[in-house]
This record gives structure tokens, sequence and C-alpha cells, in this order.
């Protein structure tokens, strides 16, 4: 039978086994997803990126991406850059394959086929280039005034229409009306535009709803082959930004823009709000930039901006990659479930790769990061730290040993 001093050295022993197991599934699930990303180095910060629709590219704006007009004719703009450009990468490999010259680009669009990238940046400019070649097929510009912005860009899924939003990026301070189009590719002609104030556009990945929502008028959803209106959301959703459709294209995500504190995904089936994400941080530093949401529609993906954290005088300044964040939601119990750190000075644009194997995300670092998702839950570096502790255990003899030495 054991003694009382064989039982405490067996308890101290568990104990130590088990407190080693936690520790380690602690440290491995903070340490190594920073391990789960890739990185590519670019020029400049990208403002826009987009994966095709099979996963295997990515684009991204890169080059200089400010744009001042420094006098009210139309066509003159100011830039300390000239090698503003769009770029496609192959994901597995991070190779550049393409590369076109367009000034500041703030939306991009592939083809269903991936034949075809379009590209939009400021004044309204549009392009649609073929990748293979790099033959421009077409080139046109939306809107009244140069220094709106191409807001959203769209084909629908036979390649034969072609959406795009233009609108004023000073929104919600200028009172001036952007513009929604609607193109017939095959025959080079506009279906009709949509002049309104907006603060948010999407179009559905079924190429069947177009939603845009403004102060005045409720978050509408319109059907894209007749301009026919067919649902205005609630009052209470005037405006929005960062508007995105599920790929099944039944749910939409948005943020409110009467505060910007809260993301909202609401349901088309079932016409109500079915979750809502308070994405704000404890101070006002750290703010949203972008969302996503994954093609399976059960995530939600936030990343925020830091501009700055401590005077440096009275509050420390800390390096802002400590700030600079992604947050990842379960869509269907509102659980935060992930948050994945690294970029240096905030993140401009996210997006998910239609396959739910990569998040991407554009930072202000000037780096692009490709997140593997889904995200880790913690499960793998718990199951591995138990087996470690079966082993540590297995070894009990020894460890009491090194204990009582």
């Amino acid at each position: 039978m054991p003694n009382i001093r064989t039982i405490k050295k067996y308890t101290v022993t568990s104990a130590i086994t088990f407190l080693f197991a936690f520790l380690l599934w602690k440290s491995l699930t903070i340490v190594l997803p920073y391990f789960s990303y890739k990185t590519w180095k670019l020029s400049n910060s990208s403002k826009t990126i987009t994966f095709n629709h099979d996963g295997k590219m990515i684009a991204y704006a890169t080059g200089e991406q400010i744009y001042r007009q420094i006098n009210p004719n139309p066509g003159t703009r100011a830039s300390v850059a000239d090698t503003s450009k769009v770029e496609i990468r192959k994901v597995r490999s991070g190779k550049t394959i393409q590369s076109f010259d367009f000034f500041a680009a703030s939306s991009i669009a592939f083809s269903p086929d991936n034949s075809m990238i379009a590209m939009g940046g400021y004044g309204g400019e549009i392009e649609i280039w073929r990748i293979k070649d790099r033959k421009l097929l077409y080139s046109f510009r939306d809107g009244e005034h140069y220094f709106f912005e191409t807001l959203l860009l769209s084909f629908s899924p036979d390649g034969k229409t072609f959406i795009a939003a233009v609108g004023d990026s000073s929104f919600p301070i200028s009172s001036r009306p952007g513009q929604v189009s609607v193109r017939n590719l095959s025959e080079g002609q506009i279906k009709y535009t949509l002049s309104e104030r907006y603060s948010c556009a999407a179009s559905s990945p079924d190429g069947q709803l177009l939603a845009f929502g403004e102060p005045k008028v409720p978050l509408t959803i319109y059907r894209v082959n007749d301009e026919i209106p067919l649902r205005a959301i609630s009052n209470i959703f005037r405006s929005c930004r960062n508007l995105n459709f599920s790929q099944d294209s039944k749910l939409l995500a948005f943020v409110s823009l009467s505060s910007e504190r809260d993301a909202n995904i609401y349901s088309l089936e079932e016409n109500k709000l079915l979750r809502k994400f308070i994405i704000d941080h404890r101070n006002d530093r750290h703010y949203y930039s972008d969302t996503a949401m994954s093609s399976n529609s059960k995530y939600l993906a936030v990343s925020y901006i830091i501009d700055r954290y401590g005077d440096g005088f009275l509050i420390p300044s800390y390096p802002k990659a400590f700030f600079s964040r992604i947050r990842i939601w379960n869509v269907e119990n509102g659980r935060l479930i992930k948050t994945f750190a690294g970029h240096r000075k905030g993140i401009n644009a996210i997006s998910f790769s239609p396959d739910g194997k990569w998040l991407a995300s554009a930072g202000r670092d000037s780096t692009i990061k490709l997140w593997r998702m889904p995200p880790y839950s913690g499960w793998l570096w718990f199951l591995g730290s138990i087996a470690l502790a079966v082993f540590v255990f297995s070894r009990r003899t020894e460890l009491r040993e090194w204990i009582n030495r």
C-alpha cells in the first residue's frame, strides 16, 4: 500500500505534467498561428484585394494609391509615383504572372471564366483586360466627377452582364449622387443606370440582385435584369459600409454607417436580422476597415486599422502590430473564434478565397498575408498537448527522481 510520501510525489508529478501540457497548449495556440500564413512584400500598400473564381490567383493594386485633384479641371491629377499597377499572383507559388498599368485602382474583379480582369479607379475610369495576352478589351468612364471612386465591379455568372458602382469617396460629407451602371458586354451597351447618393453597393454572386443603401432611402434590393426594386430593408438600415452578399445570395453582411460599431447579418429569405456583432474596440484609435464573408457563409471577418496607440509622452507608444488585427466570428452562433495579428500599420482590405482555404489581407505595411482557413480552434494543439502529457506521465518515475534530486 503506498505511503503518504508516495501519494504526494504522485500528485505533484501529475499536477506538473498537466500544468506543463496546459501551458504548452496555450503557447501553441498563440504562437503557431503566426507561422500559418504566407507573406508577400509589395512596393506599396494596396487598398483592394480579390481572388479569382477558382481561388488559384489573387489580384491587388500596388504603387501609389494617393489621388489629389489640384484644380477643378477634369482630367487633372497629381501623384508622387509613376508605377501604379494591378498585379496578379499565383496563390500557391506567390509568383507574379501578370501586371497592368492602372492608376490607383480601388476595385478589382475577375470574370467567371478567369480570362478577364476588370479594374476601376478614380474619376470612374474602368478597364477590362484579357489576362492571357494583356489585351485591353473595354474602356469606359462612369460618373460625372473626376474625383469619384469606383466602389464595385462585378460580372454576371455568364460573363455577359457587367455592373459598376462609382461614387464620391468623401461620403457622407458630399451631396453628389453616385452612379450604378449595368452593361451588356456582348453588345457593348449600357442597359440602364441608377443615380443615387449611396454609401455601399453590392451585387449577388448569382447575378440576379443588386443592393445599395443611402441616408434618405433604406437599404434596397433591386432585380438586375429590369432594375425593379424588390425590397427595402428596415428603416434602421438607411446606409451602410462594406456591403457583401453571401455566396448563395441568401445573406447580406454590412456595417451600419450610423454607428460604425456593429456588423450585421441579414437573411433575405427570412427578411430579418439574424445576427449583430459588436466590432468596435475599447478605444477610439482602433477602428474597422473592411469586412468579408466566407464562401460557405460560416465566417464573418472584420479587419482593423490602428491610428495610434500611446502619445509617447504620458502613455508609451506601442508597436502597431500588437493592435492591428483581423477578427473572425462564427455567423451561426455569433462567437468570436479567432484573431489574426501581424500587419504593422493596420489592414486596408481582406478577402476570402472561393474554396475557403485562405483569407487574404492587404496591410498598410506594404505586405499581403494569406492566412490558412478555417481558423485554428486550438483543438489540434490541445490533442497534441494531451499526447505529450501522456508521454510525460509514462515517464513519471524519471520525473519524480529528477524532482527529488
